[in-house]
C-alpha cells in the first residue's frame, strides 16, 4: 500500500482516495471505475456522424487494453464489472486495494475512481 501513497497516487488516484484505500483491509474489495487511455481524442463535432464516430474510436482503443486490465484483475483476484468500455473508455471494477494499486500503475490506465451512487438533489 506503500507504492499506492508514494508513486502511483500523484498521477492516477486523488490524494482523498488512497487514504481510504490504505485504511481498507488488504482482502476488502471495492468498487472503482478505472478511466483507460484511449489515445489523444479527436473532437467529436457537431454531427452525429462524427460523434458516433468518435465513441466508435473510444471504445475501440479501450477494448484493446482490456485483456492486460483483466490480466492484473485476475492476478489480485478482482473483476471487470462491464463487458466494454463506455463512450468516455471508462470501465467499472472490483478488487482489493492493491489490485487498485496495480492498476494504477499500468500504463492502460488515466485515471482511477470511487464508484459512486448518483442521486437526485432535492
Amino acid at each position: 500500500m506503500e507504492r499506492l501513497k508514494e508513486e502511483v497516487r500523484p498521477a492516477k488516484i486523488s490524494r482523498e482516495l488512497a487514504a481510504r484505500l490504505s485504511r481498507l483491509r488488504p482482502e476488502q474489495p471495492v468498487r472503482m471505475i478505472v478511466m483507460l487511455d484511449t489515445g489523444a481524442a479527436e473532437p467529436a463535432g457537431r454531427s452525429r456522424a462524427r460523434r458516433e464516430a468518435a465513441v466508435s474510436a473510444v471504445r475501440q482503443a479501450a477494448d484493446a487494453a482490456l485483456p492486460d486490465l483483466d490480466e492484473i484483475l485476475k492476478r489480485f483476484g478482482g473483476r471487470r464489472l462491464a463487458a466494454h468500455a463506455d463512450a468516455l473508455g471508462c470501465v467499472p471494477v472490483e478488487a482489493t486495494p492493491q489490485g487498485i494499486a496495480a492498476l494504477a500503475g499500468s500504463e492502460h490506465v488515466k485515471a482511477i475512481f470511487e464508484d459512486q451512487p448518483i442521486s437526485l438533489v432535492r
